[in-house]
């Protein structure tokens, strides 16, 4: 059941009548939930299958460079010496005489 405040009529007299005409509203709009949560998934699940031919395309290419070219085409940087670079402590570069000092 349900109850007007007092209040609420003075506000809104129509307050009631919005009210019993909202609750059928939302209950229609949720049972139509479903069955549009399960159109948007599908169609979300299957939005990608529109772009195989450009995932196939592009696999094939790399594929035939890979076989032109051989591992010379995709390297991974392991035959080359890298070390890190030097360590330089930060509190002798505050030091610095070259660094302009901050005005006081």
């Amino acid at each position: 059941m349900i109850t007007r405040h007092k209040h609420s009529c003075s506000a809104n007299p129509y307050g009631f009548l919005i009210l019993s005409l909202s609750v059928p509203l939302s209950l229609s709009l949720i049972k139509g939930l479903l069955p549009r949560a399960k159109l948007l998934l599908t169609i979300g699940g299957t939005f990608f299958l529109g772009f195989w031919p450009l995932i196939l395309v592009t696999a094939g290419v790399f594929a035939a460079l890979y076989t032109c070219f051989g591992p010379s085409f995709v390297h991974d940087a392991s035959k080359l010496a890298a070390s890190p670079p030097p360590y330089i402590d930060p509190y002798s570069l505050l030091e610095d005489e070259k660094l302009p000092h901050a005005a006081n």
